[in-house]
C-alpha cells in the first residue's frame, strides 16, 4: 500500500486521528470519508487502497446512508443486496 492518505480531522472529530490504523480501521475510515468527507479525502482513499480494495472495504461497511449506498453502487459497480449495509439482519 501507498504511504498513509491525508486525512481529515474533521471527520474525525471524535476519535484521535494519531492513533487510527489504516489496516485495522478501513471499515470506520471509508465510512466517514464516503459519509462526511470530501471529494477529496474519497480519492485518497481510492491512492491509497486501491480501487479493488476499495469496493471490497464498501461491501463490508454497515453503516452508509441512502445517498452514498447509490453513490457507491453506481461507481462500484456492487449490486445493493451484496453490500452488508443492506442487507437485513
Amino acid at each position: 500500500m501507498n504511504k498513509k492518505p491525508y486525512v481529515n480531522e474533521r471527520i474525525f472529530w471524535d476519535i484521535n486521528i494519531a492513533k487510527l490504523d489504516y489496516d485495522r480501521d478501513k471499515l470506520l475510515i471509508a465510512e466517514r470519508a464516503l459519509v462526511k468527507g470530501t471529494e477529496e479525502d474519497e480519492f485518497a482513499l481510492y491512492e491509497y487502497y486501491g480501487k479493488e480494495n476499495m469496493k471490497k472495504i464498501v461491501m463490508e461497511v454497515e453503516h452508509l446512508d441512502s445517498i452514498t449506498i447509490e453513490y457507491v453502487s453506481q461507481i462500484f459497480d456492487i449490486p445493493k443486496e451484496k453490500m452488508k449495509c443492506c442487507i437485513k439482519k
